[in-house]
């Protein structure tokens, strides 16, 4: 059931993380990691971030609870310093290429071990690959006996605002160690003296651990991907939540200290802010979770694992914690980031949390209905979602003035989509309200709108879908497996050839160009019968749900709704 999209695969992938990271600590002066080996002075009140136990080359992070507003560029801009300590083994130099993979039939390439050095870092950090800095200083010295390159970077495009990085990369025999401190160019001279005594205090210190990112045994070992298709509920269930006892693990592991977990139900937070914020953030998960089990029904019976929430104390160690080289995106279904805010702002946390909780639920319950089904009760069912308001064991919406505002204007210019072409999921000229009226119509399906002729008309609508996907699925696994069926006789064909008239055979040009022909056509053909099961899914799921309304149903529920609406 889960094959036509493979979500769960790149789920298993994501979640599959290498050994823990022991992230280190402040003793005195200095910051000490002996997973790494080294000890760095750090800047006096700077606080070390949080970092995800996949995190394989950056060994702390630090920055400034001092948040600096620009002078030069968008006067808005705000942005605290940084310091990085990222470490280069030179073992793992010989570890670097391209790796390929066949998943499904598909090749997937892969590069292992990017970085052999800081600049090839740099070049390939997700913040410059679009370029926009240059290296404005690059010296060689020496200090203590070991080879140090002195640089600094100029970031003056494709950004808010310039800024500087300062970096000391240290050659010892077996690793460089680079120091980087990155800050708002227009506060560089303020920072330069302090910068410097850090960059100068780097030593080396006995090493206890093996480095991040090499081969590990026992409970830490890097897990296989696994075709959760494959696997019957118990054996679903199993791999579900060993996986997430590992990566827990992994993560606790990972944390610096202070940091702690708080469990709940089917959530766990992790967090060094106060422990109110957090139950009561948790209390918050638990009500969506119930709430969606109560009213989504019939849709899949997949074990939905327990999820991380991590807890940051401001939008700046949120932000310190998704810079890396690990992936800034986090899937819903490994962890959920919460910074605690205060205000409307706090509103809006909890807004785009609870559309992340509706997603690793869905996508955990049945992957293959979370990813196929119409826009608007995706979008419709994430929008409801993210206006629920968790008191104590009940769960009440609420739009907020500048929605309802929306949703009036929209509904008096006439802009609104008809709730017949809407379920049939016909196209129409997209203007923003409709995102907020297929949230309106998913929360009025789910509640006053949930009786006479519309009674259980959303889950019958989704139970008839999953029956016509599964269906669909069949179908189009059938012939994608006569494709690469005759994929391979032609890779066998060329073979024979070449063992024949040795490895320079070439390939029958007139006889290959007509089967390229054939597979082309063949392409072409199962792309338009998916295209038409995907019509004929909605067509069936429409006729489920709301197939029994006449057109005078439709234009009494049209009126109904947009009461409920305004």
């Amino acid at each position: 059931m889960r094959t036509l999209r493979g979500v769960m695969l790149a789920w298993a992938a994501l979640l599959c993380l290498p050994g823990p990271v022991a992230a280190g600590e402040q003793v005195g002066g200095y910051y000490k990691n002996d997973r790494w080996g080294f000890k760095v002075k750090t800047p006096r009140d700077w606080t070390a971030v949080a970092m995800g136990a996949q995190e394989e080359w950056i060994a702390s992070k630090h920055i400034s609870k001092r948040e600096l507003s620009a002078k030069n560029g968008a006067w808005y801009w705000r942005r605290r310093p940084e310091m990085w300590v990222i470490g280069f083994p030179h073992e793992r130099q010989d570890e670097r290429g391209a790796v390929k993979k066949q998943r499904k039939g598909e090749t997937v390439v892969s590069f292992k071990n990017p970085y052999k050095d800081y600049k090839e870092f740099i070049k390939r950090h997700r913040e410059f690959t679009g370029g926009g800095f240059y290296f404005s200083k690059e010296e060689e010295t020496e200090r203590r006996g070991v080879k140090v390159t002195q640089y600094e970077i100029k970031v003056e495009k494709n950004t808010e605002t310039p800024f500087r990085m300062v970096v000391w990369v240290y050659h010892f025999d077996d690793i460089d160690f680079a120091i980087q401190f990155k800050i708002l160019e227009d506060y560089y001279e303020s920072y330069k003296a302090m910068t410097r005594v850090c960059l100068k205090s780097f030593k080396r210190i006995k090493q206890k651990k093996a480095l991040p990112g090499a081969v590990t045994t026992g409970i830490d070992k890097i897990h296989e991907e696994v075709d959760e298709s494959k696997l019957t509920p118990e054996q679903l269930r199993k791999h579900r939540q060993d996986l997430f006892d590992r990566t827990l693990r992994k993560e606790l592991n990972a944390l610096p200290k202070g940091w702690y977990q708080v469990k709940s139900k089917h959530y766990v937070g992790i967090a060094n802010i106060d422990r109110k914020y957090v139950k009561r953030t948790l209390n918050h998960a638990e009500g969506i979770r119930a709430y969606l089990e109560k009213n989504i029904s019939g849709i899949g019976d997949d074990y939905v694992p327990p999820c991380i929430i991590r807890f940051f104390g401001s939008s700046a160690e949120e932000s310190a914690f998704r810079e890396g080289t690990g992936g800034g995106y986090w899937s819903s279904s490994q962890q959920i980031l919460v910074t605690k805010r205060q205000g409307m702002s706090r509103d809006w946390e909890y807004e785009w949390m609870s559309d992340r909780l509706t997603d690793q639920w869905l996508n955990s319950k049945n992957s293959n209905l979370g990813w196929n089904m119409p826009w608007w009760i995706r979008t419709g069912l994430g929008q409801h979602m993210k206006f629920a308001r968790v008191k104590g064991k009940r769960v009440e919406f609420d739009l907020d003035a500048w929605d309802n505002s929306t949703m009036r204007t929209m509904l008096k210019k006439g802009t609104a989509i008809p709730l017949k072409k809407m379920f049939m999921g016909e196209t129409v000229k997209y203007v923003w309200g409709h995102n907020l009226q297929a949230g309106s119509v998913v929360g009025w399906l789910l509640g006053p709108g949930n009786r006479g002729k519309t009674k259980n008309a959303l889950t019958n609508y989704l139970k008839a879908m999953v029956a016509a996907i599964e269906e669909a699925e069949d179908e189009y696994k059938k012939g994608k497996d006569a494709f690469e069926a005759a994929l391979k006789k032609r890779a066998e064909g060329l073979a024979a050839r070449q063992a024949e008239e040795g490895e320079e055979a070439e390939e029958d040009e007139e006889g290959d160009a007509g089967e390229e022909e054939g597979f082309k056509r063949n392409v072409e053909a199962l792309s338009e019968a998916l295209k038409k099961k995907r019509a004929s899914i909605v067509r069936r799921s429409f006729e489920a749900g709301f197939g029994h309304l006449t057109d005078k149903d439709w234009r009494r529920l049209d009126k109904v709704w947009q009461r409920y609406a305004k």
